[in-house]
């Protein structure tokens, strides 16, 4: 173990690739051990707040082996507000529904303030006779929209798919892609609120979800105007084979250079001439057992590069090594040096062996557990620094405590001309992950 430093989650598998991935704002899988307390959101740093005590659940499930439990009496999940939930325009939310109960109404989603009078607000709710209400109204209290599926349509103890959209003034409920209702919008409903999955508001009432939620997705454009087949698969997280928005470009310092989808960072300069900077994914996790490799990709200078797993909740400017205090740092020196430094949490030691440029480095993360396991080229790293051909998951490289914490991959280039690609599973890994350990 490196000095000074102490210290089984199911993965979804995601589908292919989604044409309109750059306008989700939020993809919540459910994924985790049962009765697990976090949620977390796929593309989006949001923390989704648990009220009451909403639990993951791997009694019932969609995809990826587990899913959101509410227990229909006072359990929902909310966060805060944000522009990103401005639906004034068109969009589409969709979810994968078990219903245990329709002894009273029950609430999917809700865009509004809960905890007041319903106004305000966009809505779905499912009635105790299998009806369904989309609907909308704004801060006087006027109906903006109500799109409602007639009884009957949804039942108890079986899963379906339900999505609603608005594509300009008109509106539809989809239940297992095929339209169960449509309407017309006739204003501009709620902006910048406070999203919340597993209840509503109906008759001056809370109503909360009693049963199971799987693969939610909301986003900004009409997905469908017309039948389609649902998804089967977990909603995908990315646009297609290169996972173009890895880095976050806002978190990203002066002079550096992104490119193959946005996944390569490259520092052309030589010399010292500024800080070491780099950038964060756009994607955070609280949860889970994932995977990533960077190469190192030349010789310029002191380092080819770093990359690591990071805390951050939110965006970090001119991320530096000099203040890095949060996360694992992974640092192959240049070939002559034949060192590579691995840091946690700002205390670092370094294992011999020939790590400079073309070296592949693989980092393998139980986030619920607090763990990684390293590698280069074909070597695993062990506690003792030592190498071995052989993954030991009784063996980590680095432990810590799990804080709960947004966790997020980033790639630096120092101040020496450097490069580095990280790939977080956009393309094939050069080497093939642990067992129970996938893409990001």
């Amino acid at each position: 173990m490196i000095p000074g430093i102490t210290a089984s989650s199911v993965i979804a598998t995601p589908s292919a690739a989604d044409a309109d991935y750059a306008s989700v704002v939020a993809n919540l899988y459910f994924d985790g051990p049962n009765a697990g307390t976090s949620f977390t959101d796929q593309v989006r740093p949001w923390l989704w707040t648990r009220n009451g005590t909403p639990t993951i659940s791997t009694a019932e499930s969609r995809f990826g082996g587990a899913s959101g439990l509410f227990n229909g009496t006072n359990q929902y999940l909310s966060t805060t507000a944000h522009a990103d939930f401005n639906l004034s325009g068109d969009f589409t939310i969709e979810c994968d529904v078990y219903l245990l109960s329709l002894a009273a109404v029950r609430g999917i989603w809700y865009l509004g303030n809960v905890t007041t009078n319903p106004i305000d607000r966009i809505s779905l709710d499912i009635k105790t006779d299998g009806s369904a209400a989309f609907f909308a109204e704004n801060g006087s209290g006027t109906t903006l929209f109500s799109c409602e599926a007639p009884a009957g349509t949804f039942t108890i103890n079986n899963w379906f798919n339900v999505a609603c959209v608005r594509s300009g003034n008109n509106l539809f409920i989809f239940k297992n892609g095929i339209v169960v209702a449509t309407g017309t919008a006739t204003g501009t409903p709620v902006t910048n609120n406070v999203f919340q999955i597993g209840i509503a508001r109906n008759g001056g009432l809370q109503r909360f979800m009693a049963g199971y939620i799987d693969n939610f997705r909301l986003t900004k454009v009409a997905r469908y105007t017309s039948n389609y087949t649902p998804a089967s698969a977990a909603f995908p997280e990315t646009t297609g084979a290169v996972l173009d928005d890895s880095w976050n470009p806002l978190g990203a310092g002066p002079g550096l250079v992104f490119s193959n989808g946005d996944h390569t960072i490259v520092r052309p300069q030589f010399g010292n001439d500024s800080p070491d900077n780099g950038a964060l994914s756009k994607r955070a996790r609280r949860s889970g057992k994932v995977y990533a490799e960077a190469t190192m990709n030349r010789d310029g200078g002191l380092w080819s590069g770093y990359f690591g797993f990071m805390a951050a909740d939110t965006v970090i400017a001119n991320i530096s090594t000099e203040n890095y205090t949060n996360g694992l740092q992974l640092a192959p020196s240049r070939g002559g040096s034949n060192t590579m430094r691995i840091v946690r949490e700002g205390v670092g030691a370094e294992v011999n062996g020939a790590y400079g440029s073309g070296v592949v480095v693989g980092c393998a993360i139980d986030i619920d557990a607090g763990k990684a396991w390293i590698r280069a080229n074909d070597d695993w790293v062990t506690s003792a620094l030592g190498k071995t051909t052989t993954f030991n998951p009784a063996d980590p490289t680095v432990t810590w405590s799990p804080a709960g914490r947004n966790w997020r991959w980033y790639a630096m280039s120092p101040f020496f001309g450097t490069e580095v690609t990280l790939n977080v599973g956009a393309t094939a890994f050069a080497r093939t992950p642990p067992p129970g350990f996938g893409p990001w």
